[in-house]
């Protein structure tokens, strides 16, 4: 990575078609500047040049790609985890409201009977799954 934190201001010459590319790209790529996705596809390029040289740039270039994967991947991880949390709060609160005269006992017995059902459905429990589980 950048070996100065100063940065040298310079002028290129770019085809119009190049530039387009770039301000449609910049933001894709994670980029918080064209300058900044300029100077990494620079860095990327270089690296592609030198492969042959210094076969450590493969790898280390597939553990950047997947950094970036799982990070994306944690982010929307995420974001599904507190959907889904406040999804639970609503229906806890519910549940709680509606039944103000429930025991401790009865919902110990609940957890133990719900965690059984989710076990053996792999997780997968629906509103739908537990409406018709509560007839039975």
């Amino acid at each position: 990575m950048p070996v100065s934190k100063d940065k040298v201001k310079f002028i290129a010459h770019l085809y119009p078609e190049t530039v387009k590319m770039i301000n449609d790209m910049f933001r894709q790529a994670d980029c918080r500047s064209r300058s900044q996705f300029i100077e990494q596809a620079i860095r990327y390029y270089a690296g592609y040049l030198m492969a042959d040289d210094d076969a450590s740039y493969l790898p280390n270039a597939m553990l950047a790609t997947m950094k970036s994967l799982v990070a994306e991947s944690e982010s929307k991880i995420s974001k599904a985890f507190f959907k889904l949390a406040v999804e639970l709060g609503m229906i806890q609160n519910a549940f709680a409201y509606s039944h103000q005269d429930i025991t401790e006992e009865s919902l110990a017995q609940l957890r133990r009977a719900v965690e059984h059902e989710v076990k053996c459905i792999n997780g997968t429990l629906t509103l739908e799954d537990a409406v018709e589980w509560q007839k039975e």
